[in-house]
């Protein structure tokens, strides 16, 4: 048997025997090429896009990431959103009592002559009432900023044919609570 294959000698040596491993799992494409694996210490490095045919479609701007690398950007657009709506909430919660009475007119003007009161079932539903509306104000504010960070999350995945079509829509908002708000200029 001339062509049987030979045992592989045996070494003391730990060291040798791991390197002749990696050797082995390389040539069969099991472990990753040095490098391949970055090191938390080593700055992040944007992965290059494949070449493509021209004429092929395909995004532009075509960056892949792993899904760690998407979670991450999620969670830090997602903190973004909250930040901004804590900063609307605690803008908008030093007027809650005013815009809570403005909203509250045409309630007291449909009540009966005799009931143009609000009855509250416990001591502590008015403060949750003035936390709602600041809340719900806050929300309004921050609104063109949290639609802000979702169009960051979003248009990055999207051909520019389809963010030219979404532009009215990401724009909309943005016009819209800033009309309603007052102006500085009187």
């Amino acid at each position: 048997m001339p062509d049987a294959p030979q045992p592989a000698p045996v070494s003391d040596d730990p060291g040798a025997a791991r390197a002749a491993a990696r050797r082995k799992a390389a040539e069969l494409s099991l472990v990753p090429p040095a490098g391949a694996v970055p090191r938390p210490d080593e700055p992040r490095r944007e992965p290059r896009a494949p070449a493509k045919p021209e004429g092929s479609p395909g995004p532009e701007d075509d960056i892949h990431l792993s899904l760690r690398e998407h979670l991450l950007e999620l969670r830090q657009r997602l903190k973004w959103a909250v930040i901004w709506l804590g900063l609307g909430f605690c803008a908008s919660y030093y007027w809650s009592t005013q815009i809570f009475h403005f909203l509250m007119v045409p309630v007291l003007a449909s009540l009966p002559e005799g009931e143009k009161a609000l009855h509250y079932s416990s001591g502590v539903e008015p403060f949750l009432i003035y936390l709602k509306v600041g809340m719900y104000a806050g929300l309004f504010v921050a609104s063109p900023f949290i639609f802000w960070q979702v169009w960051m999350f979003v248009a990055p995945g999207l051909y520019r044919k389809e963010r030219k079509a979404i532009l009215p829509f990401v724009a909309a908002p943005r016009s819209s609570s800033s009309a309603a708000r007052p102006s500085a200029t009187w």
